[in-house]
């Protein structure tokens, strides 16, 4: 069995969420890639974003900015059924 993750926040609050589970290796494969992909569109997006003055920001993009910032890439672990 497969469990699919994504990880957030940094030191102190640091977790992982979990999204699925699954006994399917290529169905989770393919969440996490189109998951890192949209994370690596968005976090070159808002990385070339962030210097811009928030004065000329709409307020949801400030808002998903710095949800973004502690948002992590996903991953898959293997479980153990019991």
């Amino acid at each position: 069995m497969y469990i699919v993750l994504y990880s957030t926040g940094s030191y102190d609050d640091y977790c992982k969420v979990p999204v699925f589970v699954t006994d399917d290796k290529e169905k989770a494969d393919k969440y996490v890639e189109k998951f890192n992909r949209i994370y690596d569109k968005w976090s070159t997006y808002y990385s070339e974003n962030r210097d811009e003055p928030f004065i000329n920001l709409e307020h949801s993009v400030i808002e998903n900015i710095f949800y973004f910032s502690d948002l992590g890439k996903a991953f898959i672990n293997e479980i153990e059924f019991r």
